[in-house]
């Protein structure tokens, strides 16, 4: 008789799961990530699919560490962005990570802290 309890793999699965924080936006945030995505793919299929991939991995490691990178103030750290001139500014607690901006590295440093 074949048990329909939980298995270790299903269990290791959810416990993964329950250990992942959430990511959220600030409205700005999105929309930078939105146009730059936009920007990428009207730049080439390649280019674009790099640009995204560099964004799911960069939330994957955010998810798994954010306390990784550096702090930027007393609340904010950075991760840049592998292979593309952003750094992802961010705060995070025990469930949320709270991306806060998308910053280009040629605009003016900081410009996201007054929007």
């Amino acid at each position: 008789m074949k048990s329909k309890g939980l298995t270790p793999k299903k269990f290791l699965g959810r416990c993964r799961e329950s250990l992942i924080r959430k990511i959220k936006f600030h409205p700005e945030a999105r929309k930078e990530i939105q146009h730059e995505t936009r920007f990428y793919r009207q730049a080439g299929q390649r280019t674009g699919n790099r640009f995204i991939e560099a964004t799911k991995k960069a939330s994957e490691q955010l998810q798994d560490n954010p306390a990784m990178w550096p702090s930027m103030t007393e609340r904010l750290r950075g991760n840049i962005l592998s292979q593309f001139p952003f750094t992802i500014i961010y705060a995070f607690n025990e469930d949320t990570i709270f991306i806060v901006a998308f910053a280009h590295h040629r605009k003016e440093p900081g410009y996201w802290r007054d929007e």
